[in-house]
């Protein structure tokens, strides 16, 4: 009999030593997810065009209005409606992998334009291809060699200039077709100075996450046209493209190196085939 009790004495012990382990690893995991979640929130509310459908779990969906996204845009999957396909992208949290099951992610939805945190607690935004896996890396692997193609011509270009690192992106094909064009239709009518490319993603499917982002500043030597008038003739005309090709933002900025620039930003996701059914190149 004293044998028993003093077991159970020597277990309830046990018990309560670990207890608080647990419970702490357990607060620092819910820590993790929210501190993943808001990473993830925070991203697509500041790079995903407002267009665009965002299907997402409840919890993501709340998180994501919070940020600024209206509801009309959010397709929140539940039980018994999850289903993401009307969507433009899928917010692939630890809830939305429990809903959609036996590889459904993997059949219509196959790139991350982006990634936060790892393992189980891992969200990625993933584009929704609706004609399946096939399809889209296909219409992908067109893309890269178009814009490589696109790349190839530009920067034969005399009216562009730019550092060595910024030619190796445009070359490599990882500069969103959107920016392509417009720099092309810029440089000719006038020499444009690229400073640096932005935009890009962690996590990311290679060739997927393009840099959609870009600081410019005029480079001509024309006498008549301060650096501050390159630069709003710059910003004027890009206001003035319509569709695909209009901007989601050009703003004005101090550069590091002196002068004003201008900083012109696309929003994710980058579209696909745009090249392909534009008639005049660089």
């Amino acid at each position: 009999m004293i044998v028993v009790v003093a077991l159970a004495g020597l277990m309830t012990l046990m018990l309560s030593r670990h207890a608080p382990a647990a419970a702490g690893s357990g607060k620092r995991a819910g820590a993790d997810e929210t501190a993943i979640r808001e990473q993830a929130a925070a991203w697509v509310a500041g790079q995903v065009s407002r267009t665009a459908t965002v299907a997402c779990d409840p919890l993501m969906c709340r998180a994501l209005e919070a940020r600024g996204i209206p509801a009309a845009s959010l397709l929140e999957l539940r039980p018994g409606a999850a289903n993401p396909l009307p969507a433009s992208v899928i917010v692939d949290t630890p809830q939305v992998r429990g809903l959609l099951v036996g590889g459904y992610l993997g059949r219509y939805a196959p790139a991350a334009i982006a990634g936060f945190g790892s393992g189980n607690a891992g969200i990625s935004i993933r584009v929704i291809a609706p004609r399946g896996a096939a399809s889209y890396l296909s219409a992908l692997h067109a893309d890269v060699a178009a814009r490589k193609a696109w790349a190839g011509a530009l920067l034969q270009s005399k009216n562009i200039v730019m550092p060595a690192a910024a030619r190796t992106l445009v070359a490599d094909g990882r500069v969103d077709p959107r920016l392509l064009v417009d720099l092309a239709s810029l440089v000719s009518r006038r020499q444009v100075a690229i400073v640096a490319f932005g935009g890009g993603a962690p996590g990311a499917t290679p060739g997927v996450a393009l840099l959609r982002s870009v600081e410019v500043s005029g480079a001509g030597n024309a006498t008549d046209r301060s650096p501050a008038a390159q630069v709003h003739w710059i910003s004027r005309y890009l206001h003035g493209q319509q569709g695909d090709y209009l901007p989601a933002s050009v703003r004005k900025v101090s550069l590091l190196a002196g002068g004003p620039g201008l900083r012109i930003q696309f929003t994710a996701p980058s579209p696909l085939g745009l090249l392909k059914s534009t008639a005049t190149r660089p």
